[in-house]
């Protein structure tokens, strides 16, 4: 099997490294130098050289940063170089040598900030631009690792940005190092916990992403924020879900907007979470009309005088005429029970005069129902032709 194996020249990525050498595995060096410590060429030259000496392949990546968030771009730029060498490769497996204190820190870190995590600390796996990447010291303490470091009388290079508490994982790093064994299994066992619950969460409302949950079930399951959580894909503080859910539970049919067009509705006996359709129109002319047409069916009849025709989402105040009389198509929505996030992409059609003339679940108006001149639309397929416009 070829692996690659993601090589710094520190303690946790060369004892990672000398383990796979262990190994009978075919083994690929990728080494980035970003160029931000003075120190770093001469690393990148010590790793090479020790890659020389084992007859390993090294693969070298120099990365010059330009500005930004430098963690953030730091993590890309790694992340997309070992992912295009393993493809280019044809590698199984990227190993980085994240370990435990990694774990720790960045639980740490999502506590601090209140993070509702997908995973809590680090996963053993994660796939990064269809690449699968493993990280097999989750296990090892970083005094594991220093230890076995020196056993092996291993050149590892030691980072001077690690000790710069101007970065916020540095004082993190140090609050790690302090910790006693009893208080280091007390995180992991609520890392753990915290876990378990969300792929609880996760396998409970997999069925329901993006669909609706009955009321009855919904406030029976006790995870009701988690489950707003998931439903929403913004970050929602503690106390905007508080105040979400104490106005779900105070009305029976409410619409409680969240953050960035998305909404959290109760109605007709369910609830669920949207985003906001945005106005849309798509100007139809008898160029395209044939687009929409066919030879059967019951027809639409159109007269020289609708053109330019529009489709569009439902509006505040639109009507249509019918043979009894107009109907308010917010009447209508209500007295079918359609939910508030279809009402607001409820495709319909109007004229150049903006009058509407065809309306999913109704139809067309009493004017073009009738008549065997000028131009017309087969109604079923216009209805398939326009669902994808209806969510």
């Amino acid at each position: 099997m070829r692996l690659i194996v993601a090589c710094s020249g520190g303690a946790d990525s060369l004892a990672l490294l000398h383990l796979i050498q262990q190994t009978r595995h075919e083994i690929i060096v990728a080494h980035v130098n970003f160029h931000l410590r003075k120190e770093a060429e001469k690393e990148s030259e010590i790793l090479a050289a020790y890659c020389q000496d084992k007859q390993l392949r090294f693969i070298r990546y120099d990365a010059y940063y330009k500005g930004g968030n430098m963690e953030a771009w730091a993590r890309t730029e790694r992340y997309h170089f070992l992912a295009k060498l393993s493809k280019k490769y044809d590698c199984q497996y990227v190993l980085i040598a994240h370990h435990q204190d990694d774990l720790l820190e960045t639980y740490l870190m999502q506590k601090e900030r209140r993070l509702q995590a997908e995973t809590y600390g680090l996963n053993y796996k994660l796939v990064y631009e269809d690449v699968i990447f493993l990280r097999p010291l989750l296990k090892f303490r970083k005094e594991d690792i220093l230890y076995y470091c020196q056993q092996y009388h291993l050149p590892y290079s030691t980072d001077s940005s690690n000790e710069d508490e101007r970065y916020h994982r540095n004082r993190i790093r140090k609050e790690v190092n302090k910790l006693s064994f009893p208080e280091r299994k007390k995180l992991l066992d609520e890392i753990y916990v915290r876990n378990e619950k969300a792929k609880e969460i996760r396998e409970f409302i997999k069925d329901y992403q993006g669909k609706m949950l009955k009321e009855s079930l919904f406030f029976k399951t006790g995870l009701e924020k988690e489950i707003i959580r998931l439903w929403c894909p913004l970050s929602l503080s503690e106390s905007h879900l508080e105040e979400a859910l104490r106005q779900l539970k105070s009305k029976e049919k409410i619409s409680i907007p969240l953050a960035q067009d998305y909404y959290l509705c109760r109605e007709y006996g369910y609830i669920y979470c949207f985003r906001d359709t945005k106005h849309y129109e798509i100007k139809i002319d008898k160029s395209n009309l044939k687009y929409f047409e066919i030879s059967s069916g019951k027809p639409l009849y159109l007269s020289e005088s609708d053109f330019p025709l529009i489709l569009r989402n439902a509006r505040e105040g639109d009507n249509i005429q019918l043979a009894f009389g107009h109907k308010k198509l917010n009447r209508y929505f209500i007295d079918s029970k359609i939910y508030t996030c279809q009402r607001k992409s409820w495709p319909v059609l109007v004229n150049k005069n903006d009058e509407v003339i065809f309306v999913q679940g109704i139809g067309a108006d009493i004017k073009h129902q009738a008549g065997t001149n000028g131009y017309h639309l087969d109604f079923e397929t216009f209805k398939l032709k326009i669902n994808k416009y209806h969510s």
